[in-house]
């Protein structure tokens, strides 16, 4: 249901100083989840709340660099992995980046190459 997912990253939000701030602590945990876990399930939550600080966060929260680390380690594996709720949560996590970043129209083609893929496996 999200609910601890939330309350965590509204504590993590009250707690920094600047939503910069905010968003790498977030971000670390996220990627602290699946690798200690590293569970399909663990993967999927990392990304729910790497989507739930990206909805709260304003437009210049996020690097360049936090967002590549974000695709780097969560996104672009997401949405190749096999299970359907990473999938999910992957291009979620890539369509709130695209908003809040940018990264949909970066012009080298990486979003439409990312959705593709992701569409791809969930192909009949």
């Amino acid at each position: 249901d999200g609910e601890w997912e939330r309350a965590l990253v509204s504590t993590v939000r009250l707690v920094h100083v600047s939503p910069a701030e905010a968003a790498a602590a977030v971000l670390a945990a996220a990627d602290a989840l699946r690798d200690d876990v590293a569970t399909p399930e663990a993967h999927a939550q990392a990304l729910f709340l790497a989507a739930l600080l990206l909805e709260e966060l304003p437009r210049a929260a996020v690097s360049a660099a936090a967002a590549e680390a974000l695709m780097a380690s969560l996104v672009r594996p997401g949405v190749i992995h096999a299970a359907a709720a990473v999938r999910k949560e992957a291009v979620k996590c890539l369509g709130l980046l695209g908003i809040t970043t940018g990264i949909a129209t970066s012009g080298d083609g990486e979003c439409a190459r990312i959705l593709r893929a992701a569409f791809a496996a969930d192909a009949p």
